[in-house]
């Protein structure tokens, strides 16, 4: 396995306001971001192409962070591990949180266990094969996310808050009591 670069919020915060948007394999490391730098990144992603460059983390480590509210919609974050990240209020609409397939067919599957996304917007994002144990999704918008071989979904938090498609949440709920019946 590729050895992760380490970066700290700061340097994160400092290569993102100069344009880069390539933080593959990159571990986030160091003090959080105070609420004013996270307003600073938050002004300058409204103002650039998120479509065409979205930011990419791709097999990144953001385990432990903390960027509540942060503006990041359409991000790549195949294979991310997010464990115990605080992404509450984020906005991540139409982000990929699926799995990344590395060049030889294997899959990384996004790890989000213990992450709190409370009331972040992930209305059209991909997260299918993402491992969610004890994720808070209290009153987040799943809005026509894909949702396909999440793991750990019947021990994820909140679900019954969010908002999503009639039918996905008949998707879900059936899935969680089959769950549950074979325990």
């Amino acid at each position: 396995m590729t050895q992760l670069i380490e970066l700290s919020g700061k340097e994160f915060m400092q290569r993102l306001l100069q344009g880069e948007r390539d933080f593959n394999r990159k571990k986030f490391t160091g003090q959080p971001l105070t609420t004013e730098e996270m307003s600073e990144i938050n002004a300058y992603l409204k103002t650039v192409n998120l479509v065409g460059e979205p930011v990419i983390l791709d097999l990144a480590d953001i385990s432990g962070i903390s960027f509540p509210g942060i503006y990041a919609p359409h991000t790549r974050a195949r294979g991310v591990k997010a464990i115990h990240a605080r992404l509450p209020g984020a906005i991540l609409s139409h982000a990929d949180l699926g799995p990344y397939t590395h060049p030889n067919r294997t899959q990384t599957r996004s790890d989000l266990s213990y992450a709190v996304l409370n009331r972040a917007e992930l209305d059209n994002s991909t997260l299918n094969g993402a491992i969610v144990i004890r994720t808070g999704f209290e009153y987040t918008n799943l809005w026509d996310a894909k949702m396909e071989d999440m793991r750990g979904l019947e021990r994820a938090l909140y679900l019954e808050s969010t908002n999503m498609r009639s039918a996905q949440r008949a998707s879900i709920n059936a899935y969680i009591q089959s769950r549950r019946k074979r325990q």
